[in-house]
């Protein structure tokens, strides 16, 4: 895990306050979730019951899992409660990676279990909309060791870590 310390693509340089100390970089997914009300509740309510269930995940993955459900109910697309499996595969190959490019940050780890614990959510919340696939097939599409590759692969692709020969 990078520190507060750890140069980030796109942090803001750190500066002095008012008192003379001096403030951290800004971490890129914090920005968004600041720039946008309903982005950062959501996803502060989501990882909230999480966290009391015993069942948290990355902030950042949450943020990219929310921010897309978001995203799709604010263009009329669809409905940020309706998730089917072919949902869940396209988030995990291309949809998640598409959102970060398009915001400027690099794709997160931990999309699945991000996934795992938005349906969780919604599920106990009874708030699952009608046309979704159950829970459980659900969590399985979210789990899926392909689609985990295909997203950590589409997350070296960005990173300059992941390029060259191995």
């Amino acid at each position: 895990m990078p520190t507060d310390l750890s140069p980030r693509p796109g942090a803001v340089a750190p500066s002095p306050s008012a008192s003379g100390r001096r403030r951290r970089p800004a971490r890129p997914f914090a920005v968004l979730r600041q720039q946008d009300a309903e982005l950062r509740q959501v996803v502060l309510q989501a990882r909230s019951w999480g966290l009391a269930q015993g069942h948290g995940c990355g902030t950042d993955a949450l943020t990219v899992v929310v921010g897309l459900a978001l995203a799709g109910a604010r263009a009329g697309r669809v409905s940020p409660r309706r998730w089917t499996i072919a949902r869940v595969q396209a988030v995990l190959r291309a949809d998640a990676r598409s959102w970060c490019v398009a915001r400027g940050v690099d794709v997160p780890v931990g999309l699945g279990e991000a996934l795992v614990l938005w349906f969780d959510f919604l599920d106990a919340h009874r708030s699952l909309g009608r046309g979704s696939d159950t829970v459980a097939e659900l969590r399985r599409a979210a789990t899926d060791r392909r689609a985990r590759a295909a997203a950590r692969a589409a997350s070296r692709r960005r990173h300059p870590a992941g390029r060259g020969s191995a």
